[in-house]
């Protein structure tokens, strides 16, 4: 159950990290892809979360 948790915190510092880069840097194309990688994640979790249940 602890791998599920991890995944959806490593999503969510991946999302808080793409916005930060992307307003530090002015860096859009760096912004979406932090944030498209952060969500795909968290949703691994998410999803691996119900499957065990």
């Amino acid at each position: 159950m602890i791998i599920p948790k991890f995944f959806q915190l490593l999503g969510m510092l991946l999302l808080l990290e793409g916005l930060y880069l992307g307003i530090v840097k002015h860096s859009m194309n760096l912004e979406i892809m932090c944030v498209c990688l952060g969500i795909a994640i968290f949703y691994a979790g998410r999803w691996l979360e119900r499957r065990k249940g």
